[in-house]
């Protein structure tokens, strides 16, 4: 229940748009001419993190882990740093494409 949350508030914190209207990335994954290039790699890293981060939670990866990233990547997005916003985007995506270890038992 505690993992559900975090990564909806993590998902949530990924679906928010910048507070400075420098660009504003869509909801699309497809590429649009007018779009610089940064933003439209971005647009794919952040759906390709939205289709796995929910299975990779539910198999018992940290969710702190990765709302720490999707909240780095969300600072530097409304700071318009998209270099950095992007390398965020690759930390979490590479997280949530690890097979989560489980947690060890606490009963013997």
């Amino acid at each position: 229940a505690n993992a559900e949350k975090s990564l909806d508030d993590a998902l949530a914190l990924v679906k928010t748009t910048p507070e400075k209207k420098t660009t504003v990335i869509p909801e699309q994954t497809t590429a649009t001419p007018d779009l610089p290039p940064e933003i439209t790699r971005i647009q794919d890293k952040l759906a390709d993190l939205q289709s796995r981060a929910p299975k990779w939670a539910e198999s018992g990866g940290s969710t702190i882990i990765l709302v720490a990233y999707v909240t780095s990547f969300t600072d530097y997005l409304n700071q318009a740093d998209y270099a950095n916003a992007e390398k965020s985007l690759d930390d979490a995506l590479a997280l949530v494409k690890t097979t989560p270890t489980p947690a060890p038992s606490s009963t013997p």
